[in-house]
């Protein structure tokens, strides 16, 4: 069934602000209040939240505009579930009525909207390079199923389409896009672990591979535009990451240990950051090696994120309260903290492909605060 959307409402601007010249640290202005900086992408623009507000920081030759993406618009929005493209495109999740519902920034046109209506609560969304959109609904979240519908996004078409004509036994809310508009889930036919594709082109349904004798962890997928992936999943109780290599068409198990693996990430270049407990490893498949980039993160959840590159940015605790971003170069095998100041809290770091780190500083209780950019010239790794 296709549904037309229609724009509701206009992005509200607060502001521009010239970056400066010069390799250093800087406030991205206009950011002061911050509570969680959720995204950046390539371009430098950085989606951020204070309380139930949403924000993007769009760069553009060197201004940032900052634009609060929720004016004008029903619900309690939630920056958690969010991502955002590198052309400045967003789509995040709002409550709306007591229901979830998905909401869309559009870069071409500096519009913020609603995608969804109705009574089944949406979640998960994920955004393609080409400003397609999906998410899943499950049909009775309660009875632990894995029933949901996937939806689909068509901003050249402006429609939102259903992926699957019936529900899938998806047991996970993991999905994945290639730059192309094609999406990626993970299923359980025969309660087997599986990977389907969507070809957003032909509108088409197919299995990409399928694992026999092993079930899907929750969450966890990663695909790039070459075709290579990486998920979770459960082998005999235990769980595993597997990689499956697209110039082999082979599935092999990047880990098989009992420790549990989480956080994973996959770059265009396959690379595989991922964590088990608190150490962070990188698979390097340009050198077919697996480094420990730390072995102490602090416990920060999955505050860890690379770049195409291999960079690793992390926050890790240190002392009684402290929290600090810290940068791994995977040519030269160093590590440098971002800042010096011992004071301040640090959380939620970003690099880009640039080597531009963007994280939320706040003062030591925790208030104050404001979205940080780090250029490689100023910390020591690069």
């Amino acid at each position: 069934m296709k549904r037309f959307v229609t724009t509701l409402a206009l992005a509200f601007s607060l502001g521009a602000t010239a970056l400066p010249a010069a390799a250093a640290i800087v406030e991205v202005t206009g950011t002061v209040g911050a509570t969680r900086m959720t995204m950046a992408n390539n371009r430098g623009d950085v989606f951020w939240a204070i309380g139930s507000n949403v924000y993007l920081s769009r760069r553009t030759a060197g201004v940032y505009q900052t634009y609060q993406l929720n004016a004008g618009l029903p619900g309690q929005h939630n920056d958690l579930y969010a991502q955002l493209n590198d052309a400045g495109d967003v789509v995040w999740t709002a409550v709306v009525a007591g229901v979830n519902q998905i909401f869309y920034f559009d870069s071409r046109t500096l519009t913020a909207r609603q995608l969804t209506f109705g009574t089944a609560s949406r979640s998960w969304p994920r955004i393609g390079a080409n400003g397609n959109a999906a998410w899943t609904w499950f049909i009775n979240p309660a009875a632990g199923n894995g029933q949901a519908y996937l939806e689909y996004f068509d901003r050249a078409a402006n429609q939102v389409v259903s992926v699957n004509s019936a529900p899938t036994a998806m047991g996970s809310w993991a999905i994945a896009f290639q730059s192309n508009g094609d999406l990626f889930w993970i299923d359980r036919p025969s309660y087997a672990m599986a990977v389907m594709k969507f070809n957003a082109t032909a509108r088409t349904n197919s299995l990409v591979v399928q694992r026999t004798g092993t079930s899907p962890a929750s969450g966890q997928l990663e695909v790039n535009d070459f075709g290579d992936m990486v998920w979770r999943e459960i082998n005999n109780g235990q769980y595993d990451l597997a990689y499956r290599n697209v110039q082999t068409g082979s599935v092999a198990l990047l880990t098989s240990t009992a420790a549990e693996e989480g956080s994973i990430r996959l770059n265009y270049a396959g690379d595989v950051l991922y964590k088990v407990g608190p150490s962070i490893l990188l698979f390097d498949r340009r050198r077919a090696t697996t480094t420990t980039v730390t072995a102490n993160s602090g416990g920060y959840g999955d505050e860890l994120r690379f770049n195409d590159a291999g960079d690793v940015v992390w926050a890790q605790k240190y002392g009684v309260a402290g929290t600090s971003v810290y940068v791994y170069n995977r040519v030269n095998a160093t590590t440098a903290k971002v800042t010096a100041v011992s004071y301040d809290q640090e959380y939620f770091p970003w690099i880009t492909g640039g080597g531009d780190v963007f994280y939320l500083k706040t003062n030591s209780a925790g208030t104050d605060g404001r979205i940080m950019r780090a250029s490689p010239g100023s910390y020591t790794s690069n």
